[in-house]
């Protein structure tokens, strides 16, 4: 069902050649409103639907549903994100605004971040991911954020994370 509502989409917005240019819609602008749906299943789908269009255009949109209420809307947007970042995007991705999630209050957003940015994987979050898992309480979101300095592999991250298992 979800295939062809894709495939729905993507022939309505890149239409026949009879279709007039100015009617042809992008299929993730329809997608997009999708993530402000009041229900949570909704919102879930369009975020992986981002992902699978791969419109760079959806990075900003995904990026702020990161912090969604809804923990499945969050997974798949951050899985949607590191598709979207993958190669030529990665620089559209704006590291400081996922890193910055790393000091929310909801476990799961920190979780989220952590993995997105060791997926990416974002070297320039060093510092945010330093200073985020030495002061994290919570060992699900350490396993996280010492997981993501284990991706971006640089050895400035060795400490912190040698010092939070000494705790």
């Amino acid at each position: 069902e979800r295939q062809k509502m894709l495939t729905d989409m993507a022939d309505e917005a890149f239409g026949g050649p009879d279709k007039p240019k100015a009617e042809k819609q992008k299929p993730a602008e329809k997608i997009l409103a999708k993530l402000k749906a009041q229900d949570a299943a909704e919102r879930m789908a369009a975020a992986y639907d981002l992902g699978v269009f791969g419109d760079p255009a959806a990075i900003g949109p995904l990026t702020d549903a990161l912090a969604d209420s809804d923990n499945a809307v969050r997974r798949s947007a951050a899985g949607s994100l590191a598709k979207l970042a993958a190669g030529e995007n990665r620089g559209q991705v704006e590291i400081s605004r996922v890193a910055a999630l790393l000091g929310s209050k909801e476990l799961l957003v920190r979780e989220n971040a952590a993995g997105l940015l060791g997926d990416l994987p974002a070297k320039e979050a060093l510092p945010a991911l330093v200073a985020a898992l030495t002061a994290e309480k919570s060992p699900r979101a350490i396993r996280a954020m010492a997981g993501a300095l284990g991706k971006i592999g640089e050895a400035e991250g060795l400490p912190a994370v040698a010092a939070t298992a000494a705790r």
